[in-house]
């Protein structure tokens, strides 16, 4: 699919055990109504650009790629997920509205993101259930965090933010290559927090006896 244009219509795909590929910007005119894409192969978003008033769901592995370095997925009010992978050497930027940002699979597992930005409305939530999300650069999450599994954030070589409040139900690392930082309550089970500067803005809590908390300088 090169392009989309005309009226903003629900767009469904089922690509079954073959691949769906967007070679050029989706919704970037007039934005579709919905992005359903479902099968057993990848999802190639290589036009930079995907547009939709309403819900963005992808139901097969992700790989964001072609000429641009930045991906930019927005969403006005019902959210984007990805039910699996996310890969590729992109700048992810995911404006989700009124809705949440949901990862059910590794993030950056294959081939780690360039950075990951997440922004919504104070309603929104980022919900992490992959284990996982790698990054070369920065990742800032601008909506609360919720961490449904023990879960490990890392960055290579940039920081690691939160503006909202972040509630993990296991074990959560957060290992940054250069600052570390939050700005609302951080709850964990565990709680192991790395980075070349920790910025504390709020609190941290451990959600249960017997938990770890380490905080250190890389």
């Amino acid at each position: 699919i090169n392009s989309t244009e005309g009226g903003a219509k629900s767009l469904a795909v089922g690509s079954g055990a073959g691949s769906v590929s967007f070679a050029g910007a989706i919704g970037d005119a007039t934005a579709l109504r919905s992005l359903d894409i479902a099968g057993e192969g990848v999802a190639h978003i290589d036009g930079g650009i995907v547009t939709t008033v309403g819900r963005q769901r992808y139901d097969e592995a992700v790989v964001l790629g072609g000429a641009g370095v930045s991906t930019v997925l927005t969403s006005a009010d019902e959210g984007v997920v990805f039910r699996w992978t996310v890969d590729g050497g992109k700048n992810l930027i995911i404006d989700s509205g009124a809705g949440d940002v949901a990862f059910e699979g590794f993030v950056g597992g294959g081939t780690a993101l360039s950075s990951l930005d997440i922004s919504g409305a104070a309603t929104g939530r980022t919900i992490i259930n992959g284990g996982a999300v790698t990054t070369e650069g920065v990742q800032r999450y601008g909506e609360k965090v919720v961490l449904g599994a023990d879960a490990a954030l890392v960055s290579r070589a940039g920081g690691i933010s939160f503006d909202g409040s972040v509630n993990g139900e296991g074990n959560v690392t957060v290992d940054a290559g250069e600052s570390a930082a939050w700005n609302a309550e951080l709850v964990a089970r565990d709680l192991r927090i790395f980075g070349k500067d920790i910025l504390m803005g709020g609190d941290v809590a451990l959600s249960g006896p017997g938990g770890v908390l380490m905080v250190a300088e890389n």
